[in-house]
């Protein structure tokens, strides 16, 4: 497995931790560290490819 395939699976593991705990405060910086993105913007821009919307509009939608 590619390591863009791996860090993409975490991502979709920790959105959905982010989703099922309701009330919890998880920042999307956190969720890109954890991922194993050393830079910010690099996750936003897979997050919204693989998306179609910000991580800070999860909470949101």
């Amino acid at each position: 497995m590619a390591p863009k395939q791996i860090r993409r699976m975490a991502v979709e593991e920790l959105v959905r931790k982010l989703l099922e705990d309701g009330g919890e405060k998880i920042s999307a910086n956190t969720i890109a560290l954890q991922a194993g993105y050393d830079n910010y913007s690099n996750f936003v821009n897979m997050f919204k490819k693989v998306h179609g919307i910000l991580p800070s509009q999860v909470k949101k939608s």
